[in-house]
């Protein structure tokens, strides 16, 4: 039997997480794939992008970037960050 050799290979894909907040405090939060990138280099200056595009940018924490409006009656947090293509932040997928 000959040993195979696996070789692992990580994309890294720019989400956005839109959350939506209410006027009766409920909160809704949607996940959108943005873009697929080889590397973390790649992707992390595409993400800085987005936050460049956004003149109301009010929030950097570490890796993600943030804005915050208001779409009609309820509030709108966006926030844009790199992740590895084997985490999908929309949770497990149902049957």
């Amino acid at each position: 039997m000959t040993p195979t050799i696996q070789c692992l290979v990580i994309s890294f894909v720019l989400w956005q997480q839109n959350d939506y907040t209410f006027p009766d405090n409920t909160l809704r939060t949607d996940w959108l794939p943005m873009a697929t990138y080889d590397t973390l280099a790649e992707c992390n200056p595409a993400r800085k992008q987005m936050g460049k595009s956004m003149s109301d940018l009010n929030d950097r924490m570490g890796e993600v970037l943030t804005r915050s409006y208001r779409l009609g009656a309820k509030g709108v947090d966006q926030h844009f960050v790199c992740l590895p293509d084997s985490v999908d932040p929309r949770g497990p997928k149902g049957k």
